[in-house]
């Protein structure tokens, strides 16, 4: 269904001629929309996928409307390629399915946005996360819904709504096929397997068992109530960058003393790890804490700064002048003094007089 979603929008995007076409569609469909182009469904990134599929969901009347229109008057090409477009989104299991995405893709998008925030702590996710599973659960009971929008979407597009076709024997999993009800049909078919793959997928993309989960014992939020002896037992993962480990318990029971006794406590880890300076150990693991990613989205930031900064003009720069540009690309809210910077410069390379 993906693949239909991607292959269908670029085929619009590819064709300022076919953009103006489902403008123009939509309006004439009377479709009161804010959105009247198509997104490119991004594979990597959930938030837009979940914008893509929303749109076209949106715009699916004024889509076909303006494929069957390139089928008509288009070149052969084009017709052929928009009569394939057709063929695969004009069938109800395509409606069915899209429906469940937007659906229980919507129940993921809030988690989404939530781990892309540099800020997140790794508890804070695991329990979004676990809520999330949650709802995904609890979204079996929604099918009923689902089922009357694709319904009303096919009667729309004059679609029948129909039971897909059956086997006599299927080896991989149960199904449904000795009942005719569409809708019991893909509620065991496709909705509850839709369902269980997802909750599986979640679940080995962040297991409960992380180790930096009890980790985070030793920030000043959680000192006070910690089991240091879970601490300790998950700081041997993190041994050889101790200073110190034999001394971690001791460290331990004087942070949380000394967390107790302060007159501000530390509300950001930042503010911890100066607090922790007499403390090697608990400042090693404060340390690791601050720079223990909750998912990749740090990273993945540094590369689309990168491929804004080398461009192909650029490919030649040295190593520290590559630095610079992706700091201030990054960073870009920060204000630089011109004179401080022209300072700087000078004092580093001197002017040599002749």
């Amino acid at each position: 269904m993906l693949g239909v979603v991607s292959v269908a929008s670029n085929f619009f995007n590819d064709s300022a001629a076919r953009v103006q076409l489902l403008e123009e569609k939509v309006e004439q469909l009377g479709e009161e929309q804010k959105k009247k182009r198509l997104k490119a469904l991004c594979r990597t990134r959930w938030v837009e996928q979940h914008e893509s599929l929303l749109t076209f969901e949106q715009l699916l009347v004024p889509i076909v409307a303006a494929l069957e229109h390139v089928e008509r008057e288009g070149s052969s090409d084009a017709a052929q390629k928009a009569s394939g477009h057709l063929a695969a989104i004009t069938r109800f299991d395509f409606l069915i399915c899209l429906e469940m995405a937007v659906l229980l893709f919507g129940i993921t998008l809030g988690l989404s946005i939530c781990l892309q925030n540099p800020q997140q702590s790794l508890s804070d996710a695991m329990q979004k996360i676990n809520e999330v599973q949650q709802a995904v659960q609890d979204a079996r009971e929604e099918f009923p819904a689902v089922m009357k929008k694709a319904a009303a979407l096919a009667d729309k597009l004059d679609i029948p709504v129909i039971a897909p076709r059956g086997s006599s024997r299927q080896v991989h999993r149960p199904n449904s096929s000795v009942s005719s009800d569409p809708e019991t049909n893909y509620r065991i078919n496709v909705f509850n397997p839709f369902i269980d793959q997802m909750i599986k997928e979640l679940k080995e993309r962040f297991p409960e068992d992380h180790p930096g989960l009890q980790l985070e014992g030793v920030l000043p939020a959680r000192i006070g109530t910690a089991d240091l002896s879970a601490v300790v037992e998950c700081a041997e993962a993190y041994h050889k960058d101790l200073p110190s480990p034999v001394n971690l318990r001791s460290e331990l029971v004087l942070w949380r003393a000394m967390v107790a006794s302060a007159t501000n406590r530390p509300q950001t880890v930042g503010d911890a790890f100066r607090m922790a300076g007499s403390l090697p150990n608990v400042k090693t693991l404060l340390q690791i804490l601050m720079t223990l990613p909750v998912t990749s989205c740090s990273a993945e930031r540094s590369f689309s700064t990168l491929k804004r900064v080398e461009t192909e003009q650029r490919t030649t720069m040295g190593e520290s002048r590559l630095e610079s540009l992706i700091l201030m690309s990054a960073h870009g809210v920060a204000s630089l003094n011109p004179s401080m910077v022209a300072d700087r410069f000078m004092k580093t390379r001197p002017r040599r007089s002749v």
